[in-house]
């Protein structure tokens, strides 16, 4: 199998994560409402510059607390994790894409937004979160993992 990017009807080259799944069925989701796509693009910018910017912020609060050792830190990298799941959630919205990959792209969306949110949830209910979170992350790798064997198996390997 190669390792190159699939062509797309234009003859261009793409990439997903799912490139790797099998495609039983083979019918992607075709995105109909171009203004509202739009629209959900330019958000998603906008979610990923957030998500970004309020990481960067952490971290350049983080290098100043071990500067500053008796500084308070006062970071915040739940905002970081909503934002980007948040974006990478509006962008997939817009995407071609079977609804199998629309769930599990929507899956690790849910995953960076409960992760970041567990933060303000109190100590009883944050574990179970976390475990929700865990089994979102591992539910979706080893869908990609499986889809990836399952490939190799049926071609003969890489």
């Amino acid at each position: 199998m190669s390792d190159r990017p699939k062509e797309n009807s234009q003859g261009e080259a793409s990439s997903s994560p799912f490139d790797d799944l099998p495609d039983k069925k083979g019918g992607k989701r075709e995105a109909h409402l171009v203004p509202i796509a739009t629209g959900l693009r330019i958000l998603s910018a906008l979610a990923l510059a957030f998500a970004v910017a309020s990481a960067g912020r952490v971290i350049l609060l983080d290098i100043g607390s071990w500067l500053r050792p008796g500084e308070a830190w006062n970071g915040n990298s739940a905002l970081p994790l909503v934002g980007i799941g948040v974006s990478y959630a509006l962008l997939q919205i817009t995407l071609p894409c079977t609804r199998m990959e629309l769930c599990l792209s929507l899956g690790v969306s849910a995953a960076f937004i409960l992760w970041g949110l567990e933060r303000y949830l109190p100590a009883r209910i944050a574990p179970r979160v976390d475990d929700v979170v865990v089994f979102l992350f591992v539910l979706d790798l080893g869908i990609v993992i499986w889809g990836r064997l399952s490939r190799s198996v049926e071609g003969g390997g890489d």
